[in-house]
């Protein structure tokens, strides 16, 4: 991001206009997540967003699941995926669980964020995950997607693991698939250490992970605190 600062002279005077903030796609998406997942806790306990490291913070949260009290704002996701009224509530329980809404978090953001019709908007992560390994090869195609030993992650990226640790997803068995149960974060803010990534439907909220890195600045090919990740997808629009 880079500060824009220029000088006019007008009769002898010289006029500094206030600094411009120039604001690139990546840094909007971040921006907009990070409102949203703000937004989320407001009247909650969480005062300061909720912050995930591991499956047991999960797991807390999916204990009085905040989806139900924030059913409006979930609404609000699905609908840029053209699904309205989806938000169930606690009666109706087990249908709610069968929608999980984490792909329409992605799709809202980036469609906020301005992506127009280069995005793959959908209620289903592999839709857009097998349309970025699709076109990797395709010249000046904005997103793409690769191993995680092979990209490192950046603002705005996302990060992709199996839905289910337990139902093993690798790179290669993407092509392999019409569709499957998968789960993105968008990357937030890279540390030294660690990346900060915000999702939707995790722990029935919205919320921010913290994610180790290796000393290369690359995700774990496995991470036993969180999730098995199998894929980057590269944002370059």
């Amino acid at each position: 991001m880079k500060n824009l600062t220029s000088c006019i002279i007008v009769l002898g005077i010289i006029i500094i206009p206030s600094i411009v903030k120039a604001e690139n796609f990546q840094t909007k998406v971040a921006e907009i997540a990070t409102q949203e997942w703000k937004d989320f806790a407001v009247g909650t306990q969480y005062k300061n967003g909720i912050i995930v490291r591991n499956k047991k913070d999960v797991t807390q949260l999916e204990k009085n699941p905040l989806e139900y009290e924030k059913c409006q704002i979930v609404n609000k996701y699905w609908g840029s995926v053209s699904q309205k009224d989806t938000c169930l509530w606690k009666s109706q329980i087990t249908e709610w669980d069968n929608s999980p809404w984490s792909a329409a978090f992605v799709s809202y953001i980036f469609g906020k964020a301005g992506a127009g019709n280069r995005f793959k908007y959908s209620p289903s992560h592999s839709t857009y995950i097998r349309d970025s390994v699709k076109n990797k090869s395709t010249p000046n195609y904005p997103f793409k997607s690769y191993e995680i030993s092979k990209a490192k992650p950046e603002v705005g990226d996302l990060i992709c693991a199996p839905r289910k640790p337990n139902i093993p997803m690798s790179y290669e068995d993407i092509n392999k698939k019409n569709s499957f149960n998968s789960h993105c974060d968008i990357v937030v803010n890279v540390n030294a250490n660690n990346i900060e990534a915000i999702g939707g439907n995790v722990g029935d909220s919205v919320a921010k992970t913290i994610i180790p890195l290796d000393s290369k600045g690359y995700l774990f090919v496995e991470d036993r605190l969180w999730r098995p990740w199998f894929t980057i997808i590269k944002n370059n629009l």
